[in-house]
C-alpha cells in the first residue's frame, strides 16, 4: 500500500511538472530570445539611423512599398524630419517577436528637436509596434502601430 502512494506521488508530480510551462521575458541578457533581441536591435537601429542622417532615397529604400499610402507616408515622415533639427532620437525594446519573415517590435521612444520656428526644444515621447517583413531587399517597415517615432 505504501509502495502505491508512493507511485502515485511521483505519477502526479511528474505529470504536473510536464504540463508545466515556463514563461520568460524576450531580451538583453534573458539566455532567451537572443537571436531575435538582436535581429530586430539591428533593424530597427538600421531605421532609426537612416531617419537621423535622413535622406529620402535611403530611408525609403527601408520601407516596403506594401506600406499603406507608402509616397504619402514617406511624404509625412519627410515633413516631419525637416520641420526642425532633431537633437536625440532613442528607442527602447520592449519586445521582439518573429515568425517566418515577419519581425514585430515593441519599443519606447523619445525624440528631441529643435523646431525651425521657435527657440525651445521639443520632447516627444511614445510607444510603438513596428512590423517588418523579410524581402529580397532585407528587413523592411511594413507597419506603425501606436505612435509613430518619425
Amino acid at each position: 500500500m505504501k509502495s502505491i502512494s508512493i507511485s502515485l506521488i511521483v505519477l502526479f508530480i511528474f505529470t504536473g511538472c510536464v504540463g508545466a510551462e515556463q514563461k520568460t521575458p524576450v531580451g538583453r541578457g534573458t539566455g532567451i530570445g537572443e537571436d531575435t533581441y538582436a535581429l530586430a536591435q539591428s533593424v530597427a537601429g538600421k531605421l532609426f539611423d537612416a531617419y537621423r542622417g535622413y535622406s529620402r532615397d535611403s530611408f525609403e529604400k527601408m520601407v516596403s512599398p506594401d506600406v499603406a499610402g507608402s509616397p504619402e507616408f514617406i511624404n509625412q515622415i519627410e515633413g516631419n524630419f525637416f520641420s526642425g533639427t532633431i537633437i536625440e532620437l532613442n528607442f527602447f525594446i520592449k519586445e521582439a517577436l518573429r515568425k517566418n519573415n515577419t519581425l514585430s517590435v515593441k519599443i519606447k521612444w523619445e525624440k528631441r528637436a529643435q523646431p525651425y520656428n521657435t527657440n525651445t526644444p521639443v520632447m516627444t515621447k511614445g510607444n510603438s509596434e513596428l512590423t517588418f517583413k523579410k524581402s529580397n531587399a532585407g528587413w523592411l517597415l511594413y507597419q506603425i502601430l501606436g505612435d509613430n517615432p518619425f
